[in-house]
């Protein structure tokens, strides 16, 4: 379980593969590829592989353009939100690897 802190949300996508999805404190559930998992900055979440087989997902990270754009020149500016997209690495049986 860990928490994304620095963001104003953020979507969980998985694409391939079978994996275990957990959300505050709600009970795990297995999540479907394709379907969009929304998590609130703070959120407590975690995921695991249930498959033999690796398993792959996309997270969107959607952060304040203000406080971005003060990190990174280049950012839209005046209250707009800038979108920071990262593929998620691949989640082997062992875990995650880059």
């Amino acid at each position: 379980m860990h928490t994304q802190d620095d963001v104003r949300f953020h979507l969980f996508i998985p694409v391939t593969g079978k994996l275990e999805l957990t959300i505050g404190s709600a009970k795990p559930i297995e999540a479907t590829a394709g379907q969009v998992y929304f998590m609130e900055k703070g959120t407590p979440h975690g995921f695991r592989n249930t498959g033999s087989l690796s398993a792959t997902v996309m997270e969107v990270f959607v952060e304040d353009a203000a406080a971005t754009a003060q990190q990174e020149p280049g950012r839209p500016a005046g209250g707009e939100d800038a979108l920071i997209l990262s593929l998620g690495g691949v989640v082997s049986a062992r875990g995650l690897t880059p």
